[in-house]
């Protein structure tokens, strides 16, 4: 079948074909590990939107400030950390895609 191809397409053709075979198998690799990493934060975001329903329920539940409180404390110290944690995040793709505009 290679003798066959070879004859109607020519060496340097089926080399070429070869090599973006190739290339394209791995950036479907990568891909595949890109959606891997995005459904595992997806996830991991669900969870913390559950979390936070549940704490907010709870504290809801409470017949006074003074039982809310502390419940609002871990609620607020919770969100407080996703937010410096979600603006460190931005904060690392967004530096070097800043220095590219400005550096090139």
């Amino acid at each position: 079948m290679i003798n066959f191809l070879r004859r109607i397409f020519g060496i340097t053709e089926i080399n070429r074909l070869t090599v973006e075979i190739n290339r394209l198998i791995e950036e479907n690799i990568n891909l595949q590990d890109q959606l891997s990493t995005e459904q595992n934060i997806n996830a991991k975001l669900v969870e913390i939107i559950r979390d936070m329903d549940q704490q907010i329920w709870t504290l809801g539940q409470q017949p006074s400030w003074e039982r809310m409180q502390p419940l609002f404390a871990d609620l607020l110290e919770d969100t407080t950390k996703r937010m410096n944690e979600e603006s460190s995040r931005i904060r690392d793709i967004l530096i070097p895609e800043i220095r590219k505009v400005f550096h090139d």
